[in-house]
């Protein structure tokens, strides 16, 4: 989903959000599977926060706001690189469906993110939803 090449990424988008929907990927499966990649920083998180868009524009909005909650859960010296861009996507999605924030671990980690710009901001945002 977070690869270069474009075609590949949209084939992957588009199988993921179809198999989301349909129940058969669930947010913890996914989550657990994206984590792995965000922690150790091996591709940038714009790729896979558009990836997470593109989801959601394909109908799984819930499915990436809730994989974007779930990663919500690491100390704030492991705060992975750019993750702004996925904290305003987390932001529009839960504006969007007029949800509020609730999940503990997720606040906890929010009000510990160190940094400025994008990041603090929808910090912020986010916190204040919950």
């Amino acid at each position: 989903m977070a690869s270069e090449d474009n075609s590949v990424t949209s084939l992957a988008i588009e199988a993921a959000a179809a198999v989301a929907s349909e129940g058969r990927l669930s947010e913890n499966t996914f989550t657990k599977a994206l984590r792995k990649f965000l922690m150790v920083h091996t591709l940038p998180t714009r790729r896979w926060t558009k990836a997470l868009k593109g989801m959601a524009e394909l109908g799984a909005g819930a499915f990436a706001r809730d994989v974007i909650v779930g990663l919500l859960d690491f100390a704030p010296d492991e705060t992975p690189r750019d993750i702004g861009g996925m904290l305003e996507l987390c932001y529009e999605l839960h504006v969007a469906q007029n949800t509020t924030l609730t999940d503990p671990a997720a606040i906890a980690c929010l009000r510990s993110i160190p940094g400025g710009g994008k990041t603090a901001r929808f910090s912020k945002k986010l916190l204040f939803l919950a």
